[in-house]
């Protein structure tokens, strides 16, 4: 704790200059700037710390030793944003990336899945979306999950680093089979328009717009595991996609 107050103030005090806009939108920055006690500003000036130059290098190794002792664990985050009061998604794997991440609550960063020690990669085409979870939600212990997990959400969008946080408008609930194991992943998209790939807000404008999107997601799903072993159950709509989320603040 006294680490953790040290290097938030170490940041405040680091320079008067705004943050530029990119850092304000970076997952690395918003990690780094965003998740303090306090508002932080950018490091772009040392005078603060004094002329010697080896105090500033211990300043920063404190700095990148206690890192994550000053941030917000991403899955206590809040389920909606507080302006705009927008449901928010953490993505965990980017689209693109054959590798599965997942979330580290004990770390609070994010590592790669391991399927019997072996780091998990899908044998198939990439993620066709972000995949991630909604924070400050806990879906019930389960065979697959002992200690239980946030909800599952994917965003269809451009591929987003881990630890990027979206707001996002919830479309659907996808239903899925994993090995006998009843799953729910809630499918969203950007609420900002200029994030969006598909030009959609709904799950009637995705289906009549883009009608093989569903296929694709369906397909894909089905080759992320062993042959057989997950099977998409059905989609189900917006309404279906609140309920769900609901359950999980509970």
């Amino acid at each position: 704790m006294m680490l953790s107050g040290f290097i938030c103030r170490l940041l405040a005090r680091s320079t008067t200059t705004d943050c530029p806009a990119a850092a304000k939108t970076s997952p690395t920055t918003f990690a780094l700037y965003s998740t303090c006690k306090k508002p932080t500003r950018c490091a772009s000036s040392t005078r603060h710390f004094g002329n010697s130059g080896s105090a500033v290098a211990a300043s920063f190794a404190l700095l990148a030793a206690g890192l994550t002792s000053c941030q917000e664990r991403f899955d206590k985050l809040p389920t909606y944003s507080a302006e705009r009061r927008l449901l928010q998604v953490v993505v965990e794997t980017p689209a693109g990336s054959n590798r599965v991440l997942r979330y580290d609550a004990r770390h609070n960063d994010f590592r790669p899945a391991l399927r019997a020690g072996v780091e998990q990669r899908v044998d198939f085409l990439p993620y066709p979306a972000n995949a991630g979870f909604i924070p400050s939600t806990r879906l019930p212990a389960s065979k697959l999950h002992p200690l239980g997990r946030p909800q599952p959400a994917i965003v269809l969008a451009e591929s987003q680093p881990p630890g990027t946080v979206l707001e996002v408008l919830p479309l659907a609930l996808l239903l899925l089979d994993n090995g006998g194991e009843m799953q729910s992943v809630v499918l969203t998209v950007p609420a900002r328009p200029s994030q969006r790939n598909l030009s959609v807000t709904s799950w009637q404008e995705l289906v009549a717009h883009y009608p093989a999107a569903r296929e694709t997601l369906r397909l894909w799903y089905q080759h992320t595991g062993e042959p057989g072993e997950v099977r998409v159950v059905g989609w189900r709509g917006p309404e279906a996609a609140e309920q769900q989320i609901r359950l999980a603040r509970n």
